[in-house]
């Protein structure tokens, strides 16, 4: 997935008026925080979390927008849905690239 993918998806699950530079920024914290730096990102630059956890973009930008609307309810059900989304992630992401203790084989 995209900044643009995520993006074109929020807005269809959430028609919104906010600039497309908001959700770029929204995007871009979304990914500082699973690469633990900045990035600068690009509209069609690939994103870290791919399917099938690439939701928690679409989450967070959902959150955002309710946010800023005022609709707390609502943002607080879209970032449980994020929060969800980024624990799947990084359940998985420790699962694939976590090497097994070595002294581990020896019990």
């Amino acid at each position: 997935m995209t900044p643009a993918q995520a993006i074109a998806q929020a807005d269809d699950l959430t028609p919104n008026t906010y600039p497309q530079s908001h959700k770029l920024a929204w995007v871009a914290r979304v990914e500082a925080a699973l690469s633990g730096r900045e990035t600068e990102l690009q509209l069609q630059t690939p994103l870290l979390a791919a399917a099938p956890y690439d939701e928690l973009y679409i989450r967070y930008i959902q959150a955002q927008i309710f946010l800023e609307l005022g609709e707390i309810t609502r943002y607080n059900n879209a970032m449980a849905l994020y929060n969800n989304a980024l624990a799947q992630y990084r359940r998985a992401y420790i699962r694939e690239n976590t090497a097994p203790a070595a002294h581990l084989h020896q019990l």
